[in-house]
């Protein structure tokens, strides 16, 4: 039987060492690869886009690398890779990391949508941007082996489209383990015709699903947060259970009291309910923290914390936030 239940969390700001409460996704690579038409037609679009994946599509120990492409690059910029997967490794300041990535993203569309003179312009094709951003430093949490890197390639005019060369030879490197590469069109498109001279097999059929091509401009971002905050956990007989990218398991080192009040009722067969209106959970924050709980996003207890936090007062296994407060702050002597 399906429990379900809704509480206010309420946050109290104390000064102490940071701690934090985590999502469940799994730890990533995020690849962006922007082509230069899309920087200067779509700019403000995909500095949103990116932030939005900051904020509610991946893990506090995702990375994210932002390289750049296409004829309009530059000269003088020392390298086409713009943000480095080292740098945003380990985002759980995610304002810290926003006002980082979409500063540089500022800076340099607007160096590119400015620059005109042909003799400050250079070229970087699609394949040399992949390579570098593929080789790059990895951060190292995890065996690189386990890593999954997701790459999201912005093609504004749909070029690899009309041009299957630099597409063919992205879909067959798309094969290596742990790398997966999604196609952000600029254009629309009726169908995809995609002819390969591959030796090992249909293309189409090897590499190519629901996930490898997107309309930019028709995008559904829960699709896009599935891909960047992948939550699988296994279920005893039943195989995988997508979580999806509203669900954070609960730290314990957090958790102050939960106070739960059920609601009675009669029905035997109906599941537990929480009283929304008199039901809490009180957790730790402090004052330059970034707060991760958010409205409308689930919390989960892991088994092993199952026991820590019923001495708390937090017998249930899930919860759902559906308000939050935030009170003055407290100092701790």
């Amino acid at each position: 039987m399906n429990t379900h239940f809704s509480i206010i969390i309420a946050i109290w700001l104390l000064s102490i060492a940071p701690i934090y409460s985590y999502s469940a996704c799994d730890d990533i690579d995020i690849h962006f690869l922007i082509d230069t038409d899309s920087i200067i037609n779509n700019g403000e679009n995909i500095q949103t886009f990116i932030k939005s994946i900051i904020w509610n599509g991946n893990s506090e120990y995702s990375a994210i690398s932002i390289a750049l492409y296409g004829d309009d690059m530059p000269s003088r910029m020392s390298s086409n890779i713009i943000i480095n997967l080292a740098e945003t490794d380990s985002i759980v300041q995610r304002v810290q990391q926003e006002h980082t990535i979409l500063g540089k993203l500022e800076m340099i569309f607007s160096s590119i949508t400015t620059l005109t003179d042909p003799a400050q312009q250079t070229t970087i094709t699609i394949s040399d941007a992949f390579k570098h951003s593929n080789d790059q430093y990895k951060p190292l949490q995890i065996s690189e082996s386990q890593r999954v890197n997701e790459f999201f390639i912005f093609d504004f005019h749909n070029k690899l489209l009309q041009n299957n060369d630099d597409l063919c030879w992205l879909l067959y490197h798309d094969v290596i383990i742990n790398k997966n590469i999604h196609f952000m069109m600029g254009k629309k498109y009726k169908s995809l015709h995609i002819q390969c001279d591959n030796i090992n097999g249909n293309v189409y059929d090897d590499r190519i699903d629901s996930r490898t091509f997107f309309n930019f401009y028709h995008i559904v971002m829960e699709r896009i947060y599935d891909i960047t905050c992948p939550s699988n956990i296994d279920i005893d007989g039943m195989g995988d259970l997508s979580l999806g990218n509203n669900v954070q398991w609960i730290d314990p080192k957090v958790i102050i009291r939960c106070d739960l009040v059920e609601i009675i009722n009669d029905d035997i067969t109906a599941p537990f309910e929480l009283d929304a209106t008199k039901s809490m959970i009180q957790v730790l924050h402090y004052n330059d923290a970034d707060n991760t709980f958010k409205i409308n996003d689930y919390l989960i207890v892991q088994k092993d914390e199952s026991k820590i936090l019923s001495g708390l007062g937090c017998w249930s296994l899930i919860y759902k936030i559906i308000d939050i407060t935030t009170t003055d702050d407290t100092k701790l002597n």
